[in-house]
């Protein structure tokens, strides 16, 4: 018995119980076995004859064996989070005479979600006046002067 998966005996639909999630397990092994039992079933031989009642209570049983691979896709719910600036760690210095296209520093965040869903973008979000003296590159995180 799963507590994350049902197999329904009629249709043989597979349906989770639990919302899975992919940072915890990425993907299961499932086996299902399918079995028929022919009690009930008349049998009647080549000559037209039904077989004895006798042999109707020795019913075989024919099953089947099937492993089934589920693999958990990933959803974008996790946020990205700082490895540098953190607290602590969060002082860039910058010459006085640093020339426009200076590298300061790079900002590097981290993501668990995957492919797509882990894809960082940057950007510098202050309105203050400082701001425009700083160029961030969207996609790696280098910050450079810029021309004031």
């Amino acid at each position: 018995m799963s507590e994350l998966f049902h197999i329904d005996a009629g249709s043989g639909r597979l349906t989770t119980l639990a919302p899975l999630d992919r940072e915890r397990r990425r993907d299961f092994t499932l086996f299902a076995l399918a079995r028929l039992s022919t009690a009930g079933v008349t049998y009647i031989d080549s000559a037209g004859c039904r077989r004895p009642a006798a042999a109707a209570r020795r019913a075989p049983v024919v099953e089947a064996l099937a492993r089934l691979h589920v693999t958990v896709t990933d959803v974008n719910d996790n946020p990205p989070a700082f490895q540098f600036p953190r607290p602590g760690n969060d002082v860039m210095a910058v010459p006085r005479t640093a020339p426009s296209g200076h590298v300061v520093s790079r900002v590097i965040a981290r993501d668990k979600d995957a492919g797509h869903n882990a894809t960082i973008t940057y950007r510098i979000e202050s309105q203050e006046p400082w701001a425009t003296a700083f160029r961030i590159d969207r996609n790696s995180g280098m910050i450079t002067t810029s021309v004031v």
